[in-house]
């Protein structure tokens, strides 16, 4: 994966995360912000680098039209960006620890979070102990 996707570029990912496959039309819909030539350069920009993907084609309207999903997961997306911080981090566990922190200080559903982290964690600590 590229080092950086732009500000628009993930505005289309975080919409295409949560729902897919979309047209163009339907991307620029659910963000007023973005305009369709420019959703349509960032998408082919995307699908050359492989993190999006034409998912079938349509008909919208009168016309035959592509529908996009992601390659790339968010979190395959997220795990990158935070190892990207990573080399220059001195005490690591400390950083993960505080990405948590972070994360659950935003969280409307922080109980339920915990819960899901500690069965997680439950489980890999269990497959570390089985190797």
């Amino acid at each position: 994966m590229r080092k950086y996707i732009g500000k628009n570029e993930f505005k289309i990912l975080n919409i295409l995360w949560e729902k897919s496959p979309l047209l163009v039309s339907e991307i620029v819909e659910m963000d007023k912000s973005l305009k369709i030539p420019t959703v349509q350069r960032l998408i082919n920009k995307l699908q050359e680098e492989g993190i999006v993907e034409v998912a079938d084609i349509v008909q919208s309207g009168k016309v035959l039209a592509r529908r996009y999903k992601p390659v790339l997961k968010s979190e395959d997306y997220l795990i990158d960006e935070l190892k990207e911080g990573l080399p220059t981090v001195d005490n690591k566990n400390r950083f993960y620890k505080n990405v948590v922190g972070a994360l659950l200080n935003g969280s409307d559903d922080a109980k339920e979070t915990i819960n899901e982290l500690e069965d997680y964690l439950k489980k890999k600590k269990e497959e570390m102990e089985k190797q």
